[in-house]
């Protein structure tokens, strides 16, 4: 059986696709400490791993002034592989494609079917209007009412009936469930990052998720519309730290096969960031009710609405609220279910001369 691996960069926010809280119980033992400790051995009858370098070719996925994904993917997806064939050397890497060319989505399902792999890994890198958000997400296959209109990434609509099908196969051989597991593992590694932010395990209808039928997960390796991501992305070294903590994830994936270890959660489904007026939907009807809590930024409070300079710091704001207590006006900015992202939308206000800007709870 063979593993593949994806690696991309997306376009625009997921803002509709769902996110699957995380997990990071699994282990309590130090995902570092748990690598060098254990031999990397591989299971009777796992071979081969596809990795798949996002885009390529004419298309360029998204871009950062010269910064294109279809690069950052293929180095990134080169260096994960060199290291996982180093660490596992009787280990095949197949790869989707090795050089800036442009290769169909079902040529690269039928790479990682004919080869019958073990695991597809697709790799990619993401991109926002928000330049403050973020950090990596690791999609599984999902059912969902709602895309993404602005996504570059090729997705199709799947509705539940569809899902249920597709699950019911890859329930057969257990792909389903170790394709979770695996992404749990990848984003717990990557919350271990110093500098790195991980935004969880994510659930879309996307074809390489869909139609492959071996373990399989897509990786968004952080934002190249964020500057810290950018830089750590668009270098040979913050590639290398980026590409060990999958490895760590995929040796403990790998691992865990010897005894059958992996595991199906019954994750929360919450909404992805920017917050947008749609129903929450839930993996299965056992989940429990999410409530919610909702952040926002005050950066002003005065005892009259006093005129606004619509220059300068101003001028950037679209998304700002008056909101009268008593005898102050209070000037309260974003809407976010996530403590985090409100606190990047803070540091990013102060940065821009909102010095007292602060993250409430509404």
């Amino acid at each position: 059986m063979i593993l593949v691996i994806a690696v991309c960069c997306a376009l625009s926010s997921r803002a509709d696709h769902q996110l699957l809280s995380h997990q990071h119980c699994i282990y309590n033992d130090s995902l570092a400490d748990y690598v060098t400790e254990k031999l990397n051995i591989l299971p009777a009858g796992f071979k081969r791993i596809v990795i798949d370098p996002g885009h390529g070719g004419k298309d360029h996925g998204c871009s950062s002034a010269t910064v294109l994904e279809k690069d950052i993917a293929l180095e990134l997806s080169k260096t994960l592989g060199a290291i996982l064939q180093e660490k596992f050397p009787t280990l095949q890497i197949i790869y989707t494609r090795e050089k800036d060319e442009f290769v169909t989505l079902n040529k690269r399902i039928q790479i990682a079917n004919d080869l019958d792999a073990d695991l597809f890994i697709s790799i990619h890198c993401n991109y926002v209007k928000e330049s403050y958000v973020s950090g990596t997400e690791t999609y599984v296959l999902g059912a969902g009412e709602h895309v993404s209109h602005n996504s570059h990434e090729q997705h199709s609509r799947i509705n539940e009936n569809e899902f249920k099908e597709i699950l019911y196969q890859k329930l057969e051989n257990n792909a389903y469930v170790k394709s979770l597991d695996l992404a749990d593992k990848i984003e717990n590694s990557f919350s271990k990052m110093r500098g790195y932010r991980s935004r969880g395990v994510r659930k879309a209808g996307f074809s390489v998720l869909r139609k492959t039928r071996m373990p399989a997960v897509l990786i968004e390796a952080g934002f190249l519309s964020n500057k810290s991501d950018k830089a750590l992305l668009n270098t040979a070294m913050g590639r290398s730290k980026i590409a060990n903590k999958i490895y760590e994830a995929c040796n403990y994936y790998i691992h865990s096969l010897h005894n059958g270890e992996y595991e199906l959660h019954k994750p929360q489904v919450v909404k992805y960031h920017p917050i947008v007026k749609q129903p929450i939907y839930a993996v299965d009807s056992l989940s429990p009710p999410i409530i919610k809590k909702i952040f926002s930024i005050q950066i002003a409070e005065y005892k009259h609405i006093p005129k606004i300079n619509s220059k300068g710091k101003w001028e950037t704001l679209a998304d700002v609220n008056i909101i009268r207590k008593d005898d102050t006006y209070k000037f309260i900015v974003g809407t976010y279910d996530n403590i985090q992202d409100a606190i990047d939308r803070k540091e990013e206000l102060i940065d821009k001369g909102f010095e007292g800007a602060f993250v409430i709870q509404k």
